[in-house]
Order: structure tokens, then C-alpha cells, then sequence
């Protein structure tokens, strides 16, 4: 079975668990092929991180809309004091004079590259997924290859990681394996949380885990039901600590949904998750809910309708609803890791509306960043990794920036790049970037990975050809 043909049987069955009739599958798998040469919409990261190439596969795209969870990058102004010469073809870098000055805790909190090498692209059981695991100075700490599925539908199956813990002690395979940052088992998840069935992210103490689980009722005549929101550790035990009755998008016909953990702090109690609904039909009868095209042909509304909850996990009660928010379609909603501040992507013509950094505790909402796409913020939530856009129809590089949220200024750029996958480290300004690199299971020589400091320190870390920060796949077109 061919790689396209592998992740689009995975996507029919995805899609089954939440719009189970017969037409579900290929009416999304139509839509994306029609959306995608009409509108390439922009964005993504990922996250806990993300990743994105602006002609992205259909393999991105499968996995993308199945809901895997996350996140991309992107960047507007140059600033900065130290520049590097761009050779032909290569990123061109501004940023500060100096190497980047390492937190505290660097030498303890890891970041995770993996890379998936298969040798035989019709038949991708043989491949095997390498990981090699850094300190937050760039040390190397482990080296290891990653034991393959078992016990779900992709057993045999060379595996990913799904999600890292915030200090990179541990991590969660694609089959549910908990592993730490020596590929030691560490234990497994429990039964139902994995993908399909539900979005898990780690919790700051990097000991727990956050899983969002939807049931939506009657399939294909309403989308009312109930969001339960649990919290499970490394022993496997489980307490779920909201159940939510949601009526996003109900009454609606034709619509595929899906569940995000944006956040979870388990220490401080607060969890931030989300539920997206989006259209699956390219054209709609006209109603209260269409618009009419240049042409007069019926089309659907812009966006998805999105709602966003913030659980306070000891009391076991919802803190704050945010109803009726509209994001741009497709693209996922990034929170920080606190959960103190939410991304919103507002629905606006390509590129996108700009985004709207809102804070969840007192609702203000920090200076606008233009027309960019947001892929991270940075543990202490003062700077965001952005990307921004070439002209439409000129080309497809763009540029990634570090900026300083309160003023807007740019501590750090790259531009000549097509997408980007971020990590954070918890409690600092610091963050590793990737560019180029492997896009789900295509080794390229063409990666760079670059550590840079909350004020545009940076140096590029040693990578091998192919290897990519690891985190969670992304949920946006890109």
C-alpha cells in the first residue's frame, strides 16, 4: 500500500469515529483536494510545537484534518545586531551579537529530534524512527531508535512521537507508549486515549497527562453532546475532572469536529481545551448560514466555529466558556502553556486576518502583531515565534521571527524558509527553531535547527540531515 493510500484509510477510519456514515470520509477527502486548489489556506505548529510547508502533500493534509494534534511559524520585521551571510539558496539570519546565554536548568530540560527513515516507501513497515535528545545548551544527551506500534491498528508500524513532556523527561508515542528521555518504557496510556479518540497534551510537572474526549450525539443531524476532560499519570490511573454539555455548531448538518488540550498545568489546576466545527461540503444551499459568490453559486460561511473551555482540574468545574469564537478553517487555536493566554485565528481573506493574543484570566488582549501566523509562545509568555507571508503568487519562502509581545520588536529572524517547528523551553524566552528538514518520513539535507536565547542570542545546533524537532503533528493547512 502506497504511503497517499496508507493515510487516507487511516483518515476514513478517523473520520468514521465522529461522523459515522458512509459519505463522511470522501466528502472531507473531496472538500480538502477542492479547498486546497482554491484557497491554500495558510497557517498552522504543531502545538506543543509545529510544522509547516506552504505545498504541503496530500499526506499533510490527511493528517492534518484527521485532527492529529500541532503547530507553524512565522515573522515580519528584521532587527537585531549579528547577521549571517546567506549562502546561494540558504536562510538568511539576523539576530544578537553572542552565543545564547543557557537558563539555570538548561542542563536538565531536553529537546527530542526524530526522523523517519524508510527505506522502502511502498512498504513503510520497514522503516525505523531514529530520536536523538538534546540539553537546552545543545549537549547531546541520548541517541535511541524508537520500539514500533503494538496493541492499535498501526501495530508493526515504525512509530512518531506524539508529544514531549514540557522539560523533555518523557514523551508519548503514537501508539500511547510512554517512554523517558533514554527511550526507557515508562508505561503505556489508558485504553481510549489515543488518536481518534481523543487529543492528549502533558502537563507542566511533566508526571501528568490531559486528554479531551468528545461524544456528539445523533451523527449527522446534531452536534450537541458532551466533552469530558480527564487527567491520567504514569501509572495509567484516571480522573476526569469536567464533564461539558456543548451545542457548538448544533442543528448543523455536514460538519466534521474535532477536540484540542490547548493546555495543562496540572500543578496550578488549569486546563484550556477546545472544540472546533467545520463544513465538509464545498457548497451549500443558500441560507442564513452561505454566502454568494462573485458567480452567485452558494458557498459556505468563513471559518469554523470554535469554543473554548478553562477547567480548573482541582474543583472539577469549568472556569471560563469563550462561545462562538470563529477561527480560520482548518487552523487550531494555540493557548500558552500556563493557559493564561489564548491565539485566536480570526477567518479573514488569504493570508488570514490577524491574530488575537487574549489573555484568560482578565480578557484584555496584547498589541496587535499584524498579518502573521503565530506557531508558539515562549514558557514565560513574553515573545512569540511568527511567521510571515510572501506575496501571494511570488514565491514561497517566507520569514520566522522571535518577537517581544509587549513591543512588537524582533529579537530574531530567519527568512528564506517555507515552514518551521518550534520548542520552548518552560519558564525562559528560549526556544529551538527548525527549518527544512524531514516532513513526515521524507529525509531532506536541507534542515537547519537553531537555539536562540530570549533576546536573539542564537547559535545552529549540529543535526543530522533529515532530522527534525519532535512534537506533535500538525492540525493546520499549511
Amino acid at each position: 500500500m502506497t504511503d497517499e493510500n496508507l493515510l487516507r484509510a487511516r483518515l476514513h477510519s478517523a473520520i468514521d469515529a465522529v461522523a459515522p456514515d458512509a459519505g463522511a470520509p470522501q466528502r472531507v477527502i473531496d472538500r480538502l483536494h477542492g479547498e486546497r486548489a482554491a484557497t491554500r489556506p495558510r497557517g498552522l505548529a504543531h502545538g506543543p510545537a509545529g510544522l509547516l510547508r506552504r505545498s504541503a502533500p496530500l499526506a499533510l493534509t490527511l493528517v492534518v484534518v484527521a485532527a492529529l494534534a500541532l503547530t507553524v511559524l512565522v515573522g515580519r520585521h528584521a532587527g537585531g545586531d549579528r547577521s549571517q551571510a546567506a549562502a546561494p539558496g540558504a536562510p538568511a539570519i539576523q539576530g544578537a551579537a553572542g552565543a545564547p546565554t543557557p537558563s539555570a536548568g538548561a542542563a536538565g530540560r531536553y529537546v527530542w529530534l526524530q526522523a523517519l527513515d524508510i527505506n522502502d516507501k511502498a512498504n513503510p513497515q520497514t522503516g525505523t524512527a531514529a530520536v536523538r535528545v538534546l540539553d537546552w545548551t545543545g549537549a547531546l544527551h541520548a541517541s535511541f531508535v524508537l520500539p514500533r506500534a503494538s496493541g492499535t491498528a498501526l501495530t508493526g508500524m515504525p512509530q512518531r512521537v506524539r508529544g514531549v513532556s514540557p522539560d523533555g523527561r518523557a514523551a508519548v508515542l503514537s501508539d500511547g507508549t510512554l517512554i523517558d528521555s533514554a527511550g526507557a518504557v515508562l508505561g503505556h496510556l489508558p485504553e481510549g486515549w489515543v488518536f481518534p479518540l481523543a487529543d492528549v497534551r502533558w502537563s507542566e510537572d511533566g508526571r501528568h497527562l490531559c486528554g479531551v474526549f468528545s461524544d456528539r450525539g445523533a451523527a449527522g443531524t446534531t452536534l450537541t453532546g458532551r466533552i469530558a476532560v480527564a487527567v491520567t499519570d504514569l501509572s495509567g490511573s484516571v480522573r476526569t475532572v469536567a464533564s461539558i454539555v456543548d451545542t457548538t455548531g448544533a442543528g448543523e448538518n455536514d460538519v466534521a469536529d474535532r477536540v484540542q488540550v490547548l493546555a495543562c498545568d496540572v500543578t496550578s489546576s488549569r486546563i484550556v481545551v477546545a472544540r472546533y466545527v467545520q463544513k465538509v461540503l464545498t457548497s451549500l444551499p443558500a441560507s442564513s448560514s452561505t454566502t454568494t459568490s462573485g458567480s452567485g453559486a452558494a458557498v459556505s460561511r468563513p471559518g469554523d466555529r470554535a469554543t473554548v473551555w478553562v477547567v480548573d482540574a482541582g474543583a472539577a468545574t469549568v472556569l471560563t466558556t469563550l462561545d462562538g469564537l470563529l477561527v480560520n478553517s482548518g487552523r487550531s487555536m494555540i493557548a500558552s502553556a500556563d493557559g493564561r493566554w489564548l491565539v485566536e485565528f480570526p477567518p479573514g481573506v488569504e493570508p488570514g486576518a490577524p491574530p488575537r493574543v487574549v489573555s484568560l484570566v482578565d480578557g484584555r488582549q496584547r498589541p496587535g502583531l499584524g498579518v502573521v501566523d503565530v506557531a508558539a509562545l515562549t514558557g514565560d509568555d513574553s515573545l512569540a515565534v511568527v511567521r510571515d507571508y510572501s506575496a501571494p503568487g511570488t514565491s514561497n519562502h517566507d520569514a520566522v521571527s522571535l518577537v517581544d509581545l509587549a513591543t512588537g520588536r524582533v529579537l530574531w529572524r530567519i527568512s528564506g524558509v517555507s515552514g518551521a517547528v518550534v520548542a520552548s523551553e518552560p519558564g525562559t524566552g528560549s526556544v529551538v527553531v527548525g527549518v527544512g528538514g524531514v516532513q513526515f518520513g521524507d529525509v531532506t539535507a536541507s534542515g537547519h535547527t537553531y537555539l536562540v536565547d530570549g533576546v536573539g542570542h542564537w547559535r545552529e545546533l549540529t543535526v543530522p540531515a533529515g532530522m527534525g524537532v519532535a512534537g506533535p503533528i500538525p492540525l493546520t493547512l499549511g
